[in-house]
């Protein structure tokens, strides 16, 4: 009767490897048959299962099943962690019991592999208080504000102001902050004509009214004169400019017409 498999000693093992090796290798295809008779004593190791990473050893009528580097269990059945684990090119290290696949020293985990870590920058040693960050600027490490943020006037970053006049359409004109509120406005030296601006009138001319004619500044008294391409009618108002007759281009002495 075939006993239960159990563990040898390490030097038990090691003699009876010695000693039996050679019946317990497998001698070839071409190594020759011996017909051991229908009495020969059957294989003791032809019954036990020792699995992918053992093999069956003999010690008297006893068996037992070595097991590789990393396997242990009566039938070589139990791996040490980093003896099932797969980590590629990266190496396999023992946490709390179980395997982790860690990069060689030197080199840093980028998710996907193993690679050299990058060169240090001029950024590298900046100290910039949070929420700035380092950025170079004419290849100098400077703290500024993250995009989308302006500094503000505590020292932090924060949103940038908005505009009061960024939804005035003021046309010709400009817009300025009347007491707060964005009104459009004329540059200084104009006034407000119509949607636009024209140039102020002199200061003498304040006080005069013209009507449809404009002030004029004559030896600095205002004069009411008719706009560019009308004439005076004599009556205080303009006329179109009359087009040019045969008098035009006459030559008449000096007061004859």
């Amino acid at each position: 009767m075939t006993r239960a498999p159990r563990r040898l000693s390490l030097l038990a093992l090691l003699a009876l490897l010695a000693l039996l090796a050679p019946a317990c290798t497998d001698s070839g295809d071409d190594a020759p048959s011996v017909d051991m008779g229908a009495d020969a004593a059957p294989d003791p190791c032809g019954a036990v299962d020792c699995g992918e990473h053992g093999r069956c050893v003999i010690d008297g009528d006893l068996t037992a099943c070595l097991c590789a580097p990393g396997w242990s269990g009566e039938a070589c059945e139990t791996g040490a962690p980093c003896a099932v684990a797969d980590c590629g090119e990266r190496l396999c290290a023992v946490t709390d019991g179980e395997a982790v696949c860690v990069c060689p020293r030197g080199l840093i985990d980028d998710g996907d592999a193993c690679r050299e870590p990058p060169v240090p920058g001029p950024c590298a040693e900046a100290a910039c208080d949070d929420p700035r960050i380092c950025a170079l600027v004419d290849g100098e490490a400077v703290c500024v504000c993250p995009p989308g943020t302006v500094p503000g006037p505590d020292g932090d970053c924060a949103p940038p102001p908005v505009d009061p006049c960024a939804a005035l359409d003021c046309g010709e004109r400009a817009c300025a902050l009347v007491e707060g509120t964005p009104t459009c406005v004329c540059p200084p030296g104009e006034l407000p004509d119509g949607d636009g601006c024209a140039p102020a009138p002199p200061p003498a001319c304040a006080a005069v009214d013209c009507g449809d004619r404009l002030c004029a500044l004559d030896d600095d008294e205002p004069i009411c004169v008719c706009p560019p391409g009308l004439i005076d009618d004599g009556a205080g108002g303009c006329d179109e400019a009359p087009g040019p007759g045969p008098c035009t281009d006459a030559p008449c002495p000096a007061g004859q017409l």
